[in-house]
């Protein structure tokens, strides 16, 4: 009898750790959640380890993303503008030979 309640014991034990368990879990599956939820809506604010940035690196970051962007703004300007170029001679050629 008195191992009947021992394993009976146990068992509740083993029972009440598993929820705790669960319970945590969820807690941390509710906290991640919520982070990736931050991350999707502004991935700047983020490194690449998915540690949140200081309002000065964040800022620092924005700055230097709107440099990179005017500079690759101002490369595709010029390339369009060779193109409209070429097109324009190309075009004065032509309607001088018909």
């Amino acid at each position: 009898a008195e191992l009947r309640e021992q394993s009976q014991v146990k068992t509740k034990d083993i029972k009440e750790r598993r929820k705790e368990e669960e319970e945590k879990s969820k807690q941390v599956s509710k906290e991640t959640r919520k982070m990736l939820k931050r991350v999707e809506k502004n991935p700047s604010l983020f490194n690449r380890e998915g540690q949140e940035l200081t309002r000065q690196e964040a800022r620092h970051r924005a700055k230097v993303s709107s440099v990179v962007k005017t500079q690759e703004q101002m490369h595709w300007d010029t390339v369009r503008a060779r193109r409209e170029a070429k097109n324009e001679e190309l075009r004065k050629m032509w309607s001088g030979k018909m």
